[in-house]
Order: structure tokens, then sequence, then C-alpha cells
């Protein structure tokens, strides 16, 4: 009896093409989601400008931290200098 496979290769080969057809259709799907997560609309644009509020917040902080490390520092000095140096005033 012949075989009604109109093809010409072993049923096989016609799973094989089934299942790279498959793993295209995966890897196309894949593809269109991870282009909408890092598009302009998707959720990384939201965690980058995010990150960006982040920084620009902690350096506002780092520069008032700093500022008041400096004017504690300064009140040291000047108690220190005026009080304990030896300078009698």
């Amino acid at each position: 009896m012949p075989e009604t496979n109109p093809s010409r290769y072993p049923q096989e080969c016609l799973m094989d093409r089934e299942k790279l057809s498959r793993i295209d259709k995966n890897v196309d799907d894949l593809t269109k989601n991870f282009n909408a997560f890092i598009s302009s609309e998707g959720p990384f644009s939201d965690v980058k400008t995010r990150v960006k509020v982040l920084e620009e917040k902690t350096e506002g902080l780092w520069f008032r931290v700093t500022g008041i490390i400096t004017a504690i520092m300064g009140i040291a000095w000047f108690i220190i200098t005026k009080f304990l140096g030896g300078e009698s005033g």
C-alpha cells in the first residue's frame, strides 16, 4: 500500500519542521514581548525614569548632607580654637 504522505521527506523530518515552526513562533512572540517591554511606553522606560528621579534626589541629599557636615566641622573647629585652643578672649 502506498503512503498517503504527499511529502517526499520522511515523517520524522516533517515533525522536525513542525517543531522548528513552533520554535520560530515562540522566538517571534518573545521578541515582540521584549520590544514592548523596552519601548518608550513599556515598563522598562518607567523603571529608567524612576531610577533617574531617585538619582537626582540622592544627589541633592548628598549635597545637603555634605553641607551639614561642613557646618558641624566648622562649628567644632570654632569651639576647639576659641575655647580649648588656649586663646584668651
